[in-house]
């Protein structure tokens, strides 16, 4: 149980308030951007953040395993990814990720934990997020599309990668 009493507790909970309403504002002045610059600049973010929370994992994968379908089997389960799905074998066409019948407001860490408010700009970001990861799983450049998300009001968050 968290001391509430705890001073260092009160400043990283003030820290991460401000911090929030700095990354919602940012949100959105992102908004008012042209689509390419916009998208551009949160596909980088999600690149960072996967190299600062996954792509060790995703390395790991790759250097214990050279079979792809056991690859995408591993990072499903260590993502928490619910549903993947292949199209094609060798070579792969397609790789589908689901997240159905979501019990959390949003895939993103961030909103999750009540850090920033749910918006559809940082769809874009996880995009980058699961570009970056999926490089390295099938050790080539993909092409990531958003097909649905919750932030833009349907019912599942649903992204396809195409290897390049």
């Amino acid at each position: 149980m968290e001391d509430k009493s705890n001073p260092l507790v009160k400043i990283l909970k003030s820290q991460l308030s401000h911090a929030g309403g700095w990354i919602n504002t940012i949100l959105q002045e992102l908004d008012t951007l042209d689509e390419k610059t916009r998208v551009g600049l949160l596909e980088k973010t999600g690149r960072y953040c996967a190299e600062c929370y996954s792509m060790a994992a995703v390395k790991r994968i790759v250097d214990e395993t050279d079979d792809v379908l056991e690859r995408i089997n591993r990072i499903k389960e260590q993502m928490h990814f619910p549903e993947v799905m292949v199209k094609g074998k060798n070579p792969i066409e397609s790789i589908s990720l689901a997240y159905p019948k979501m019990d959390q407001p949003c895939i993103c860490p961030l909103v999750q934990y009540n850090i920033v408010k749910r918006n559809p700009t940082l769809c874009e970001c996880t995009r980058g997020w699961i570009k970056a990861n999926f490089e390295i799983l099938l050790e080539q450049p993909v092409r990531v599309t958003i097909e649905k998300t919750a932030a833009r009001g349907d019912d599942t968050c649903e992204f396809t990668v195409y290897p390049d």
